[in-house]
């Protein structure tokens, strides 16, 4: 799914650039403006996070697994900061999220920051239960191996 956005902010990108809409390059939008810049790094978070969530290379480098997904932190970060742009408007004239009610009037299409906002929320809710979780007391009642000696011990 996530290629199919990024194939279709692309898209538009150049048929701006084509019918002149905006006075940009597709290529100064793609690695200038706010969209495209944090747009590329989300890419490139989930282009090292799927390969190593392969069930075959977990089995064989958990490392390289658990590493890569810490990465979750830098595309939260640039998915929240993604549509600050203001990429999609009525006009040609730029605007700032710091304008109010301005870029409310002519930026079309923002409101995904409130479901991000309660995704987000819900993630730090469980993160936070996970970390609550760990602490507590644990005693163990049973020890089973784990298959393909990922857990090497004594």
């Amino acid at each position: 799914m996530l290629h199919v956005h990024a194939d279709a902010a692309s898209h538009s990108f150049f048929n701006i650039e084509r019918t002149l809409l905006r006075p940009l390059a597709a290529v100064q939008i793609l690695y200038t403006q706010a969209g495209g810049v944090t747009g590329h790094v989300m890419l490139l978070c989930m282009f090292l996070m799927i390969p190593t969530a392969h069930a075959k290379i977990r089995q064989q480098s958990h490392e390289a697994f658990w590493y890569t997904h810490q990465l979750y932190i830098v595309f939260m970060l640039a998915m929240y900061t993604h549509a600050t742009g203001c990429f999609v408007r009525d006009s040609v004239e730029a605007y700032s999220p710091f304008d109010g009610a301005l870029f409310w009037q002519h930026c079309k299409g923002y409101e995904g920051w409130r479901w991000e906002m309660i995704v987000g929320g819900w993630f730090a809710g469980e993160w936070v239960w996970r970390t609550v979780q760990a602490r507590r007391k644990t005693d163990i009642v049973r020890v089973i191996k784990h298959p393909y000696g990922m857990c090497r011990g004594s």
